[in-house]
């Protein structure tokens, strides 16, 4: 069997990708914007259209989506001037992005909004008369967030309050998956008189669930919070002391909660999974005080920092989001400045398919 030159240079670039065998090969996307001293970026949808937000130029902080190198502002509820300022934090496949927006009130008339993908804006008015932020929306078009108190929103029922897993109001609604699970963290009563916050599931039925702890060794005040939940019904977090150390978590019902330690050796924080397991967030070292961005799948943990172009001058100190084709985004830091990222995975290259295919070709004539 003969093996031409161009079947060579074929190994070589699938031996080069396979160094991280079972990640994507990906393709830094950075997403900082002219006149935008910072920006971060909160999620991807399954089309690649980035929702992020961005300040520090007229106007103050502003929604955007980013797609195939377009940023597009987002309306706001009131026109250009002091109060034109919204914050995003989810986007669904259908373009539909939720966040939150000044009202004529300013700071203290801030309302949950959503955007339709062409970016015009919907008020969606104040829960319980008080700021109000949408933090998360589903394919459904079912949203969550929170005010003074946690809530879910839909059109035909408006808002529902959430109650805590002591039955009272100090809760915090982060997710929503396809099947109607809500994630956070709420007040349990561990003691009498004695409440904490535990990572909490709300499920659609009405039934709460207590994600619990891990114990730390001499270490007190210990709570635990949920941050994302796929449509598996798996759920991500931290649980950990504040003043000390938190540790990522990973909880299915079958697995309980399960730490996924601290790679850089003192703290972490999971954000988001998508259906296939990937989870992404972010960790600190203890020789270092800033974070760097994390992804953690199959049971190993890898620093995003890793992917990036030699010479790029960014450092990855957190991602927020990931699809479920495995883009990742965040936020990280350039010439000083805190800017938005897009870690993505490349289109499938149609050259090296076709040299697969000559080299297939050529092997089988002789």
């Amino acid at each position: 069997m003969r093996l031409y030159p161009m079947c060579i240079a074929v190994l070589l670039v699938m031996s080069a990708s396979s160094v991280f065998a079972d990640l994507p090969d990906y393709q830094f996307v950075p997403l900082n914007q002219p006149g935008i001293n910072y920006s971060r970026a909160w999620e991807i949808n399954d089309a690649g259209v980035v929702a992020l937000e961005g300040g520090g130029g007229v106007g103050g902080t502003i929604g955007f989506t980013w797609s195939e190198g377009t940023f597009l502002p987002l309306q706001t509820i009131v026109p250009a001037g002091s109060n034109a300022r919204a914050t995003v934090r989810a986007i669904n496949n259908a373009g539909v992005i939720v966040g939150n927006s000044y009202g004529p009130g300013g700071l203290f008339d801030q309302r949950g909004v959503s955007w339709s993908s062409d970016g015009t804006i919907t008020d969606l008015g104040r829960y319980n008369n008080s700021n109000t932020f949408f933090r998360d929306i589903n394919e459904s078009g079912v949203i969550v967030g929170g005010s003074n108190r946690s809530f879910r929103y839909d059109s035909d029922t408006g808002y529902t309050e959430l109650f805590a897993l002591n039955g009272g109001t100090n809760t915090s609604v982060q997710a929503i998956n396809e099947n109607g699970w809500m994630v956070g963290r709420s007040h349990a009563e561990i003691a009498d008189g004695v409440n904490q916050s535990r990572a909490t599931v709300w499920k659609p039925d009405g039934e709460l669930l207590n994600l619990g702890i891990l114990d730390i060794p001499n270490q007190e005040d210990v709570i635990s919070f949920a941050q994302g939940v796929n449509d598996n019904n798996e759920v991500v977090g931290y649980f950990g002391n504040a003043l000390f150390f938190s540790h990522a978590f990973y909880w299915s019902e079958s697995s309980g909660l399960i730490d996924l330690g601290a790679p850089g050796g003192r703290s972490s924080f999971a954000n988001d999974i998508n259906n296939s397991g990937m989870i992404v967030g972010r960790a600190s070292f203890t020789d270092d005080p800033q974070s760097r961005a994390y992804l953690w799948y199959d049971g190993s943990a890898y620093d995003l920092n890793d992917f990036l172009p030699v010479g790029s001058g960014w450092e990855l100190a957190e991602a927020y989001g990931i699809n479920e084709i495995g883009d990742i985004v965040g936020r990280g830091s350039f010439n000083g400045q805190s800017q938005a990222f897009l870690l993505r995975v490349p289109e499938p290259n149609s050259l090296v398919f076709l040299a697969i295919a000559a080299c297939l070709l050529g092997v089988r004539r002789y």
